[in-house]
C-alpha cells in the first residue's frame, strides 16, 4: 500500500513537472488582462 502511494505520487510530480503551475498559469493569464485593459484605456 505504501510502495503504491509512493509510486501514484511520483506519477502526479512527474505530470506537476511536466506542466507549468497554475499560479505561474494564473499570472499569464492576469498580465493578460491587464495588457488588454492598458490598450483599451489608451484607445
Amino acid at each position: 500500500m505504501d510502495a503504491q502511494a509512493s509510486t501514484l505520487a511520483d506519477l502526479i510530480r512527474e505530470q506537476m513537472a511536466k506542466r507549468p503551475p497554475v499560479s505561474e498559469r494564473f499570472k499569464a493569464l492576469q498580465a493578460q488582462r491587464n495588457r488588454l485593459s492598458q490598450e483599451a484605456t489608451e484607445r
